[in-house]
């Protein structure tokens, strides 16, 4: 779970929100056969970004 730090961060489908989705596509088709793991894992890495970091101060989380 992600937790945007306002409204702004999180509202809408921005460009860098499209972006980031057809990275994340790309991601799948060519390790599609990743697991779950695998999946969480890139995902943080994308979190781990300071311009993710800025929207999402507190990362990928655990789902709560």
């Amino acid at each position: 779970m992600a937790k945007a730090k306002n409204k702004e961060s999180h509202c809408g489908y921005q460009h860098w929100h499209r972006d980031l989705d057809l990275e994340v596509i790309k991601w799948l088709r060519a390790n599609n056969k990743a697991t779950p793991e695998q999946f969480e894992a890139f995902l943080r890495e994308i979190y781990k970004r300071p311009d993710m970091i800025k929207r999402f101060p507190r990362g990928f989380g655990p789902a709560i």
